[in-house]
Order: C-alpha cells, then sequence, then structure tokens
C-alpha cells in the first residue's frame, strides 16, 4: 500500500478504532452471559475490517449474541495456554454450529478484560489485501496507546508487521476461516502462492504468542492427522447441531427431561423438536388477548 494513502485514511481508522474498543468495554455483559443460552447480549463487531456475511449486524454495529455452552471450554483452554504454550489453539467442528460467534464473542471478552487481540475474522479477504487488513487489525488492538498508534500508522509492508508483532509481548491472535487459506487441485499457482504465503505468515505470529484459529473439521483432521488430539495444536471440537435447553429456566435440560411439555412458572409450555439434526426449543405462551400468541424459539448452541 502507498505510503501516501496510508497518511489519507489511517488517521479516521485510528479514532473509529478507539470509538469501538470504548464500546467494546461500555457493552461488556457478566461473564456468565457468554455461556448461557438463555442470555442474549447485543456485541459491536471487535473488527475495522468488512463484517463477514454470517454476521447480522444492526445499524449500531452491534451483532446478537447468544450464550454458547463452548464458550467456557475456549476459554479454559486459552488460559491453560497461557501457563503451558502451544503452537495454537483451534476451534474446529459442523459447518453452521456458531463457531465464528464464539471466537467474535471471545475477541470481545478479552479486549474487555485488558488484553491486546488481533482478529482476522475472515482469512479469504485477509489473503486478499494482507497488509491493510492485518494492520486495521493491530491498529484496533493497540488504539488506546498513542506510541504504538504511531508506529502502526508508520508501517508499510507485511515485513514491517512481523517486525512489529516480534517487538510485542502478550498479545493473542485470534484468525477464523482458515480454510479459505486451503490449497486445492487445479488452483492456480500464483493463487496457490499467496496462500502459502499468508499461512506462513500466521503460523509465523502463531509461534510468537497465544494464537486460535477458527476451521472446519475436515480442514484441521487434514492438516494434523489422526493424532491431532494429542499434538502440540490443541483443538476444542464442536459437533452436530443443537442440545436442548429450555428458556423457562437457566440451565439446560436434556430432550428425556420430563419437565419438556410441562408448564413453565410464566405460563409458557416446554417442548423440543429435531430440524436437519438440530434439537431447537419451543416456549409458546398464549397472551391473554383473544386470537393472538407469542412464539419464542431458543437454540442451544451447547455440545
Amino acid at each position: 500500500m502507498p505510503v501516501q494513502a496510508a497518511v489519507v485514511y489511517l488517521p479516521d481508522v485510528v479514532g473509529r478504532a478507539r470509538k469501538l474498543r470504548e464500546r467494546i468495554f461500555q457493552a461488556q455483559p457478566p461473564r456468565d452471559a457468554f455461556d448461557d443460552p438463555a442470555r442474549r447480549t447485543a456485541l459491536p463487531f471487535p473488527s475495522l475490517c468488512r463484517t463477514p456475511d454470517r454476521f447480522h449486524v444492526s445499524g449500531g454495529g452491534c451483532w446478537d449474541y447468544m450464550g454458547r455452552e463452548k464458550f467456557k471450554d475456549l476459554l479454559e483452554m486459552v488460559e491453560r495456554s497461557k501457563r503451558k504454550p502451544s503452537d495454537g489453539l483451534w476451534l474446529h467442528g459442523t459447518y453452521g454450529y456458531g463457531k465464528s460467534h464464539i471466537l467474535a464473542a471471545l475477541v470481545c471478552y478479552l479486549i474487555a478484560a485488558g488484553e491486546r487481540v488481533i482478529y482476522l475474522p475472515d482469512c479469504s479477504n485477509f489473503a486478499a489485501a494482507p497488509f491493510e487488513y492485518v494492520q486495521r487489525a493491530i491498529l484496533l488492538a493497540w488504539a488506546d496507546d498513542e506510541t504504538k498508534t504511531g508506529e502502526i500508522m508508520r508501517l508499510e509492508s507485511m515485513n514491517d508487521v512481523s517486525r512489529f508483532l516480534r517487538g510485542t509481548i502478550d498479545c493473542l491472535f485470534v484468525f477464523d476461516q482458515v480454510d479459505a487459506l486451503a490449497e486445492s487441485e487445479g488452483m492456480d499457482d500464483r493463487v496457490a502462492g499467496k496462500r502459502r504465503s499468508v499461512l506462513e505468515c500466521l503460523e509465523g505470529w502463531a509461534a510468537l504468542n497465544i494464537c486460535i484459529f477458527g476451521a472446519s473439521a475436515r480442514y484441521y483432521h487434514t492438516r494434523f492427522g489422526a493424532a491431532s488430539e494429542h499434538s502440540a495444536n490443541p483443538g476444542l471440537y464442536v459437533f452436530g447441531g443443537l442440545t436442548a435447553v429450555s428458556p423457562c429456566s437457566p440451565r439446560p435440560r436434556a430432550r428425556t427431561d420430563p419437565s419438556f411439555g410441562r408448564k413453565c412458572n410464566n405460563g409458557g409450555y416446554r417442548t423440543s423438536s429435531s430440524i436437519w439434526g438440530a434439537t431447537t426449543v419451543m416456549h409458546l405462551k398464549i397472551s391473554q388477548a383473544p386470537f393472538r400468541c407469542s412464539w419464542t424459539i431458543a437454540w442451544w448452541m451447547g455440545g
């Protein structure tokens, strides 16, 4: 990216980064909201880059996050990696499980906890324009540090980025949709080479600090093989669809729970059904007004 262009757009991005960090701190919900499926929270999307289509962001820049049981497990993995470093943590599993939402929520949680987090929400966009993409991510991580912000504004290439990151400590990387960097048979050599180069950058940065990767189960097992669970790249596997939970209770309930179909304290009823292999729980409450009813559907993304 030309230096002249950087001078034009970076001051505006720095201002946006500072405002976004402030909003993340202000919107931080209680800790248990992150893994409680009965809690829904409007979280600011923690990136200055283009928001991926899998997030439905409101006009205020927030997306609706519902607590995930696996959030607690992932956070525990991150805490353990601080005591016992690894070559990278992997959140991998079936398509549509909610991996990207868990990772974005984790980024919000860690930023509000005072961590420096470099978050790349879409590796396909990162591969298309690596320097600009990661520069914005780094700006958000250090937007409250004027000295670091000045250094970031003077970066001009990926080599500069790598040198900058080598001089930092105690930061975390979160890279989502790593599948986008996979090479396929018949791929153009130039495209394959670019993807390989970008992936090497990610792996080099991961060797310096804690790094969390988001990918499909197929990509993870293809990359690390059958012994992956015992390698230096521990993974949290999320699979299947949804498990049942009653919105009438703060705790998830098994589908075989006899309370399903019984009346809740607020006048609703518990029930469950399976759609495309995903268990859903429906709470039906008939309003007092004739011919009107309200439906609330809770999708429990635990596993």
